[in-house]
């Protein structure tokens, strides 16, 4: 009996132990992603240091990234693709975040979830998210994309690419941004929604 604990146990551990790695290495990148779009909501905004400090310091970052979106359609700005794609994929990405981190990551025999079935009220929706090393990692590849997405952006607002006081490491900088940003995603979630929701059944 005792062996077969030992082996249980090190079944489990061979995938626990890359797994919890990722999860830490994937808080971490958010994190930095996290910074990064607050960086950007302040280069939207243009506003003095010190309000930006009150303003900004402490903003959640759904709401950093509706100010940026509201920003620029208050500019009337043309969609920069670099842009729309990375904060897209960020959307993606921050709700499996918040479940993960909120929800925790529930181990069966299978597969790792991380679910809200627990704690919802039964009127609301039940969202469950797989989760892997290799999908931790998928998303851990995506966000450095998005960081380039954004630094890419930030780049064409506040430098201009033809000043002739640029040296060529600058500019060499900027175009392999801009060129890193339009990189693949490695994460794609299920195309149908149901597939990461579950509804509790209506009783007959």
């Amino acid at each position: 009996a005792e062996d077969v604990m030992s082996e249980d146990t090190a079944k489990h551990d061979a995938v626990m132990f890359p797994y919890f790695w990722a999860l830490g290495m994937f808080v971490h990148e958010f994190a930095e992603t996290e910074a990064y779009v607050k960086l950007l909501l302040r280069v939207e905004a243009n506003l003095p240091r010190e309000v930006e400090g009150v303003l900004f310091s402490e903003v959640a970052l759904a709401r950093a990234i509706m100010n940026v979106r509201s920003i620029r359609s208050e500019k009337n700005a043309l969609v920069d693709v670099d842009l729309e794609r990375a904060l897209t994929q960020l959307d993606l990405i921050a709700k499996f975040r918040n479940s993960v981190i909120h929800h925790g990551s529930q181990i069966t025999k299978d597969e790792i979830i991380s679910s809200n079935r627990i704690i919802t009220k039964k009127s609301k929706p039940k969202t469950s998210y797989k989760s892997s090393h290799d999908i931790l990692c998928e998303m851990i590849c995506d966000l450095k994309v998005i960081r380039y997405g954004i630094m890419s952006y930030i780049y064409k607002q506040c430098v201009v690419i033809d000043d002739p006081s640029l040296d060529e490491h600058s500019i060499a900088l900027m175009q392999s941004t801009q060129s890193a940003a339009g990189a693949p995603w490695h994460y794609k979630p299920p195309q149908n929604p149901q597939a990461h929701r579950r509804r509790e059944k209506k009783p007959k």
